[in-house]
Order: C-alpha cells, then structure tokens, then sequence
C-alpha cells in the first residue's frame, strides 16, 4: 500500500483517509467473522493436545 502511495503522491489527507477506510474494512472483516476471531474453542484442543504430548498419553 505505502508502495502505491508513493506512487501517486498522494497528499498527508489523501493518506488519513485511506488509512480509515482500511479501518472500517478491517473491523467490517472481523465483525463477519466474530467466530473465527473470538471463539475460545480452539483454546481447550491446544491445552489437551500439549499435556498429550507430555505425558504420552492420548
């Protein structure tokens, strides 16, 4: 992006306002996604898989 800014010279404003609009895209991205970002699941498979892997039991 910076790469592309460059570029076409864009002015300090021109700059702020992309920046916002990657904001929102980004916050729109992970509202849709609120699962795949705030699920706790994942956090009891990776406890039960490491103490497998140090006790050697499954």
């Amino acid at each position: 992006m910076n790469f592309c800014q460059e570029k076409i010279a864009l002015t300090p404003e021109t700059k702020c306002l992309e920046t916002l609009v990657v904001l929102v895209l980004a916050v729109c991205v992970v509202l849709a996604n609120r699962d795949l970002f705030f699920s706790r699941d994942h956090i009891g498979k990776l406890a039960q898989g490491s103490f497998a892997a140090r006790t050697g039991k499954r």
